[in-house]
C-alpha cells in the first residue's frame, strides 16, 4: 500500500479559497499534503479525518531558497505554539494545517494580510504573468499580420495553427487572472479599512478548462504529426516534444538539487538562468540537428519515387517516359486547409525535357476559401488576369501576365474545394487542359 502519490493540480497562485477546500477534501480522504514543486503536489498517507487549512504568504521568500529563513522559521514555531503546523512551502506560499476545526486564522488583521498578498503578487506572478500576455498578445499580433498577407501559407501549416490556437487561449487566461486578481485587490483594500477580509479567488475553473483543451489539442497534433508520410514533420514534432521535456526536467531537477545542496538563492538563481539558456540552445539544436539527419535518411530511396505519387505527371500530358524525371514533393495540412505542391523535372540535367510545377490547395473550411483565392490571385509581385475558364471546366481560371502584356504558361484555376496554381514550360492544349481538370481538378 503506498504511502505517497503525487498529483498535477492547477490552481491560481493566489486562490487562497480553493486551495483550502481542496486540501480539505483531500485530508477527508486520507491524504496530507507535503510537498509543492514544478512537478506536481506530493500527499501522504494519513488516517482520514476532518483539518483546518490556511494559506499565507510570505514576500521575501523565493522559489530558489535552499530552506526557510530563520524569521520564516521563528513564525512557525509561533504558529505551532497556536495549533498550526506547516505542511509544506513552495516559494512565498506557505500551507498550514489545525486539527482544531474552530481554530482562529493565523492571520486576522485585514489590511496586513491584504497587503502581504498583493506585495506576494508583485514579486511572484504578476510580472510573469503580464510577460505572458505580452507575449501572447504580440504572437497574435504576428499572426493577424500573416492572416492579411500569407493567409494560405499560415491556414496550411499546423504549427501555425496549434501555436496561433495556445498563445489565444494563453492571453485569454493571463487577462482573466489580471483583471480578476485586481478587481480582488481593489474590493478586498475597501472592505479591509472596515475589518473584514475577502479572500482571493483565481480563475481556477478556467485555467483547468483550458488546461484540458490545451493538452486535447497538444496530443492531437503530435500524433497526427507523428505518423504523418513527411518525416521532417514526424521527427520535428518528436524532438520538440522531447526537447521540452527534457528542458523542464533538466533546469527544475537542477533547480533542485542546488536547493537540497544548500546552495544560496542568488547562486542557485544565476546558475539555473545561464542553464536554462545554454540548455534551450543545446538541446533545441541536438534534436533539430537529428531530425533532420533522420528525416533526410529515410527520404533518400523515397525521392524518386514521388513520380508514383502525385495525381499528375508530364507524362499524363505530353509524350515523355516518366523514369525520365524526378517529381519533388512537399505537403503541409492543418484543420483548415491542406497544400500539395510537387517539381517535375528531368533526372539528367543536360536532357531538354519540359518542367511542370503546380500547387494543389485543398480549403476543408468553406469560409476560408475566398480569403485564400483572393490572396492567390491578388500577389504582389505577379498580377493575375481572368481567362476564360471553361477550357479547364473551373469555376474561376487566372492567367499570369508581365507588365509588357505578354503572357506565361502559369495559371490559377478555382473548382468548388481547391484553388490550384499550376506552371507549364509549354502552351498547355485543349486536350492537356481537359486532363489537368480530370486528374486535379
Amino acid at each position: 500500500m503506498r504511502t505517497t502519490k503525487r498529483r498535477f493540480e492547477i490552481f491560481s497562485f493566489f486562490d487562497v479559497d480553493g486551495i483550502e477546500k481542496h486540501l480539505e477534501k483531500m485530508a477527508q480522504k486520507g491524504w496530507l499534503i507535503s510537498k509543492m514543486d514544478m512537478f506536481g503536489w506530493v500527499y501522504k498517507k494519513i488516517e482520514p479525518q476532518k483539518l483546518k487549512f490556511n494559506v499565507c504568504y510570505y514576500p521575501n521568500a523565493s522559489e530558489f531558497d535552499p530552506e526557510p529563513s530563520d524569521k520564516q522559521k521563528d513564525f512557525y514555531e509561533f504558529c505551532e505554539h497556536t495549533g498550526w503546523k506547516i505542511a509544506c512551502q513552495s516559494a512565498q506560499m506557505q500551507v498550514f494545517y489545525n486539527e482544531n476545526l474552530q481554530a482562529v486564522p493565523i492571520e486576522t488583521d485585514a489590511q496586513t494580510t491584504v497587503e502581504t498578498i498583493h506585495n506576494t503578487a508583485k514579486k511572484n506572478f504578476l510580472p510573469s504573468y503580464f510577460i505572458l500576455l505580452g507575449l501572447g498578445l504580440v504572437q497574435e499580433f504576428i499572426l493577424i499580420s500573416r492572416f492579411l498577407n500569407e493567409p494560405v501559407e499560415l491556414f496550411s501549416n499546423s504549427i501555425y495553427v496549434l501555436a496561433g490556437f495556445l498563445w489565444f487561449l494563453v492571453s485569454i487566461v493571463y487577462l482573466a487572472e489580471i483583471i480578476g486578481y485586481f478587481r480582488w485587490h481593489s474590493k478586498a483594500v475597501k472592505l479591509a479599512e472596515d475589518g473584514e477580509f475577502l479572500p482571493p479567488k483565481g480563475k481556477t475553473k478556467l485555467q483547468k478548462t483550458m488546461s484540458y483543451v490545451v493538452f486535447a489539442f497538444l496530443a492531437f497534433w503530435l500524433i497526427s504529426a507523428i505518423f504523418d508520410e513527411d518525416k521532417f514533420l514526424s521527427y520535428g514534432a518528436i524532438s520538440i516534444f522531447i526537447s521540452m521535456m527534457l528542458l523542464f526536467v533538466f533546469i527544475n531537477g537542477i533547480k533542485q538539487v542546488l536547493k537540497d545542496n544548500k546552495v544560496k538563492r542568488n547562486t542557485n538563481r544565476a546558475i539555473t538562468l545561464a542553464l536554462c539558456f545554454i540548455l534551450s540552445f543545446a538541446i533545441t539544436a541536438l534534436f533539430a540537428a537529428i531530425s533532420i539527419k533522420l528525416a533526410s535518411n529515410s527520404n533518400i530511396d523515397e525521392k524518386n519515387n514521388y513520380i508514383d505519387k502525385v495525381p499528375l505527371v508530364v507524362s499524363d500530358l505530353i509524350d515523355v517516359n516518366s523514369d525520365d524525371y524526378i517529381a519533388e514533393r512537399t505537403k503541409s495540412k492543418s484543420v483548415f486547409l491542406e497544400q500539395l505542391e510537387t517539381w517535375q523535372y528531368a533526372k539528367n540535367e543536360y536532357e531538354d525535357l519540359p518542367y511542370m510545377r503546380y500547387e494543389i490547395t485543398f480549403v476543408k473550411f468553406k469560409q476560408l476559401y475566398n480569403t485564400c483565392k483572393n490572396a492567390m490571385v491578388n500577389q504582389k509581385y505577379k498580377t493575375y488576369q481572368k481567362i476564360d475558364e471553361k477550357p479547364w471546366s473551373a469555376n474561376e481560371a487566372y492567367q499570369l501576365f508581365y507588365d509588357d502584356g505578354t503572357n506565361r504558361n502559369e495559371y490559377i484555376l478555382c473548382y468548388n474545394d481547391k484553388i490550384i496554381e499550376i506552371y507549364f514550360e509549354w502552351n498547355p492544349t485543349e486536350q492537356q487542359k481537359q486532363i489537368v481538370y480530370q486528374k486535379i481538378g
